[in-house]
């Protein structure tokens, strides 16, 4: 079975992940990105399209008409079987439309965002053939919206990516610290780490700088990772801590996968799909307030064996039952 997958480009993204995941089990798997420029314009349009939109959303369309009509020639020249798309709020219904009516194949979804609040995608949902969501909470809606064979999937870790790491002195140097948090800015991570900045505790992730200081975390900030550095640092932390999205319903997010595939103890702020993906309290830990974050903390930082077997354990179960390789064995068995 030949598969295209359509998700955004980051050498370390859902998309990477299940390409790899779809060979080894014997699939052929192309790709296109919804987000790579491959001239100077495209690159131009994209590299404005952030500075502008809060003022004009003129260069998000004109982008979208570049992507969409990118798609439509990708799907003809690789003859898929499957494409597969991975969120995919830029496409048109029409060239989804187009897609199915010219080439006969079967279009998949995974909605991997917290936020299901996307036109396009919303309108589009009745021409995929099949649509996974990470979150339980968004199926309803997504049936609202005409949605078939809707499904729950969660996400995964890569263990080509998320695995133990013997570091160097100088990735320990750079790296090392009791607490760390990798992600983007928002509200609610702001509000819960100022509660705890006073741990040896470092943030890394982009767009903090533009807030950081104001917030009183700038002593907490470490810079902008990602790759296989956000390994690195797992690797390199007594505890990550991981705070969802506050648009997040029920789902758990990449990084509660991630996390302890690394061999870290993960303390995440509770979800109720956390409970049927891990046992918690001995493969991960869930806080429900800024308070009890904070006992929880300096409980496992003062009790190292607790905390690094339930790290252990959350090893185990990530490595087990957690992989991209296993969501995409599910995915080939509703496809059957």
């Amino acid at each position: 079975m030949k598969f295209l997958i359509a998700s955004h480009h980051t050498p370390w993204t859902v998309g990477v992940s299940c390409k790899r995941a779809l060979e080894q089990l014997g699939c052929q798997a192309d790709t296109f990105y919804l987000n790579a420029s491959t001239n100077i314009v495209e690159k131009a349009i994209n590299g404005i399209r952030p500075r502008i939109r809060n003022i004009s959303s003129s260069g998000d369309k004109l982008w979208e008409k570049i992507i969409n009509k990118k798609l439509i020639k990708k799907v003809k020249d690789s003859n898929p079987d499957v494409l597969f798309v991975i969120r995919g709020e830029e496409l048109y219904a029409e060239t989804l439309e187009r897609i199915k009516d010219e080439h006969k194949i079967r279009i998949i979804t995974w909605w991997t965002e917290p936020r299901l609040e996307h036109k396009y995608y919303l309108e589009s949902l009745p021409l995929y053939d099949f649509i996974l969501s990470f979150d339980k909470a968004h199926i309803p809606k997504m049936k609202e919206y005409g949605a078939r064979n809707a499904y729950y999937l969660p996400l995964a870790c890569d263990p080509e990516i998320h695995r133990s790491i013997v570091l160097s002195a100088k990735e320990k140097k750079l790296y090392e610290h009791d607490i760390s948090s990798c992600g983007a800015i928002n509200l609610t991570r702001i509000d819960v780490f100022k509660t705890i900045s006073d741990f040896d505790f470092a943030i890394w992730g982009k767009d903090w700088p533009r807030i950081i200081k104001s917030e009183g975390l700038l002593k907490n900030f470490k810079g902008v990772i990602k790759g296989e550095d956000v390994a690195r640092v797992y690797n390199a932390s007594k505890i990550a801590l991981n705070v969802h999205h506050p648009d997040t319903i029920s789902g758990a997010n990449a990084r509660t996968f991630e996390i302890p595939a690394c061999g870290i103890l993960e303390i995440v702020d509770y979800k109720s799909s956390i409970e049927e993906l891990f046992v918690v309290g001995k493969e991960i830990i869930c806080y429900k307030d800024k308070r009890e974050l904070k006992d929880l903390i300096q409980h496992y930082l003062s009790h190292p064996d607790e905390r690094m077997e339930i790290a252990r354990n959350g090893y185990e179960k990530a490595h087990k039952e957690h992989r991209y390789i296993d969501r995409m064995q599910y995915l080939l068995s509703i496809l059957k």
